[in-house]
């Protein structure tokens, strides 16, 4: 990897940090972070398949009151960066989404250090606020802003001076057995997360859409714009038929109403 190559990756480190906070361009979401990269590095469909494995396992985590999920822009960097080093497609898969989300856990007592770290900050803006001082208000923002950069960058910037060959010859040392578990692994927690989704948007008016959904994801000619196709043309239809039903529960509709 060449140094401006590196600089770009510690750059969507550095904006992917902010994003996990902020939560307002999804900079940090695995498919958008790791496509990002592997644009820079010139390994995009490696880091596009990746990401969209390490998507589809962090749809479940999510902060539940004072319990903070692990790190998912932490682990969308560090999944591509790995990946990128080890330059394979399909062997070390499960490794790197496995590493991925280890290192996310480790980073998760770095973030709520931080948020500590900024309720001390909070009060030091609220005397600021008192005396009218808007300078430093922005300053201080900023400040607790570069330190969730840098909750991600600095991890990222080992990771870049680590060696390839560390790497290579660390997952070598691997035996196939415990690779093939990380494997079947990282596909057990894609299914977990889609039984956290399920289990919060179910509803009894949606569960024939699941089903279909999941018999047409099964046949490999439809590509994913008949897919969303199909999508479009079933949710249209539901609208329609509910609106009828709606209809003839309180009567005339109100074009009728106009018309007459």
């Amino acid at each position: 990897m060449s140094i401006f190559s590196s600089l770009l990756v510690l750059l969507i480190s550095f904006v992917a940090g902010a994003d996990g906070v902020l939560d307002e361009f999804q900079f940090h979401q695995p498919l958008v972070a790791c496509t990002l990269i592997g644009l820079v590095t010139g390994k995009l469909i490696p880091c596009v398949i990746i990401g969209g494995f390490l998507q589809l396992i962090t749809l479940g985590w999510a902060n539940l009151g004072a319990a903070i999920s692990p790190d998912i822009a932490l682990a969308s960097v560090s999944a591509a960066i790995i990946y990128c080093k080890l330059r394979t497609v399909t062997t070390y898969r499960g490794l790197t989404i496995a590493l991925a989300i280890l290192i996310s856990i480790v980073g998760s007592p770095l973030t709520k250090i931080i948020r500590t770290q900024a309720v001390g900050i909070m009060h030091r803006m609220e005397i600021a606020a008192q005396r009218g001082d808007l300078v430093k208000i922005n300053r201080l923002h900023c400040f607790v802003m570069v330190l969730q950069d840098l909750r991600v960058l600095i991890p990222a910037l080992i990771l870049l001076i680590l060696p390839s060959r560390f790497l290579m010859d660390g997952a070598r040392l691997l035996p196939e057995w415990l690779l093939l578990g990380f494997s079947v692994g990282a596909g057990l927690v894609v299914a977990v997360s889609f039984a956290v989704i399920l289990n919060m948007i179910a509803a009894p008016e949606l569960w024939p859409f699941f089903t279909i959904g999941f018999v047409l994801a099964a046949i490999p000619q439809l590509t994913l714009l008949a897919l969303s196709l199909l999508g479009l043309g079933l949710v249209l239809i539901f609208l329609y038929l509910q609106n009828g039903s709606k209809t003839k529960r309180y009567g005339k509709s109100l074009d009728d109403v106009i018309d007459k």
